[in-house]
């Protein structure tokens, strides 16, 4: 009879055993789907931020070709950040993006300039990057002063 028991007793401990791995391999396994939603998330807000740069420039862009308008210290790359805030909020920083202007292809053949924008969501280490090739060549519709040509879109975790 002793023995018996000593049998149970074994066999509920490999049970537990059992039923305790099959829940850690669970519980790491949500932990995984959890950190993907998390990365996706990020990875759309990355692309948001990276799409806003974009539009900005382009819409000061459009109001003045020359934007930044040049000085005396005329580069032909120009470089910015802008934090960007939740809607109807002064205080929490959605992210950010990063901007930069390059007119070292502007004149002719070419008339090119190219935009890169990239984006940074807050407390994340995901990034998306968008480049625009602006065609700045006359004869576009009236009213404008450049034509996107290309847009190319890179993610980077």
């Amino acid at each position: 009879m002793k023995r018996r028991r000593g049998f149970a007793l074994v066999l509920a401990l490999l049970i537990s055993t059992l039923l305790l791995v099959l829940g850690i391999g669970f519980m790491t396994k949500q932990s995984y789907r959890y950190r993907l939603a998390r990365l996706s998330a990020d990875a759309i807000a990355a692309k948001s931020l990276a799409m806003a740069g974009i539009e900005n420039t382009r819409v000061k862009m459009q109001h003045d070709l020359l934007y930044p308008p040049p000085d005396n210290r005329y580069h032909d790359e120009y470089s910015f950040r802008e934090p960007v805030y939740e809607l109807n909020s002064t205080t929490k920083e959605v992210g950010s993006y990063e901007v930069t202007i390059d007119r070292r292809w502007m004149e002719p053949p070419y008339q090119i300039i190219i935009i890169t924008s990239v984006g940074h969501p807050k407390d994340s280490n995901a990034r998306y990057s968008i480049r625009a090739e602006l065609d700045v060549n006359e004869g576009h519709v009236p009213g404008t002063f450049f034509q996107i040509v290309r847009l190319e879109e890179n993610s980077a975790y």
